[in-house]
């Protein structure tokens, strides 16, 4: 394993929207869970896919979304299924994302049109790190509305 970069994979089971709001209950923010209720999932089962989490440590102290795919294109790396998103933050912990170093994780998946769910932006999910558990969130994929820092990591997944 890199020092920059974190692997696991997760594995779909055919769980549907309100199974996955259900499922992962306190692991799901309030504009999230809105998410899980009306967004229309695709839902599978048995597929396997392989997580990257790029740390944003690599980046310099002043880097947007643009610098975070264009690192994701070098490493031959692609958006993920939003139901990975759900995977992912089952799988990991507040423990994990602590000893790796990151607050946040944001989920590099095609962004969700969200009507007034998200401030009337697309969004993208985020994955974050409170002092025990770790919540499943929104954050807008606008250009400039955050700063990144270390504290952030990226989720993609890695080419079959």
């Amino acid at each position: 394993m890199e020092a920059n970069k974190i692997t696991f994979s997760v594995v779909s089971d055919g769980t549907s929207n309100p199974g996955w709001n259900n499922r992962l209950k306190e692991k799901v923010g309030h504009s999230a869970s809105k998410i899980l209720k009306s967004y229309g999932l695709e839902k599978t089962s048995d597929i396997k896919t392989d997580i990257v989490i790029i740390k944003g440590e690599i980046f310099s102290n002043d880097y947007s979304l643009a610098d975070v795919y264009a690192e994701a294109k070098k490493r031959s790396l692609r958006e993920m299924e939003v139901e990975t998103a759900y995977l992912t933050v089952e799988k990991i912990t507040a423990e994990d994302m602590e000893a790796i170093g990151l607050r946040y994780i944001i989920v590099m998946h095609q962004p969700i049109a969200n009507g007034n769910i998200c401030m009337n932006e697309d969004c993208l999910f985020e994955i974050v790190r409170n002092h025990d558990c770790c919540r499943l969130e929104l954050i807008s994929d606008r250009p400039g509305f955050s700063k990144y820092t270390s504290s952030y990591g990226f989720a993609f997944a890695a080419n079959s």
